[in-house]
């Protein structure tokens, strides 16, 4: 099987692109905290550690 993958070449198209992953990716992480069976307090702490790192400037603008 061949897989074909094409990607955005412009500025404009690559920073959309780049803000639908991280749109589905914040989904991902929402939902995965919810479906945890821990109390709404430990949520809570889990979600601004989350929120922390990627906030810190290591992280803020990285990409991949």
């Amino acid at each position: 099987m061949t897989v074909q993958s094409h990607f955005p070449t412009k500025p404009e198209a690559i920073r959309e692109l780049q803000r639908r992953v991280a749109m589905v990716h914040a989904e991902i992480v929402t939902q995965q905290l919810l479906d945890l069976s821990a109390p709404k307090e430990q949520k809570l702490k889990l979600l601004n550690a989350v929120k922390d790192i990627i906030d810190s400037p290591v992280h803020v603008g990285a990409v991949g």
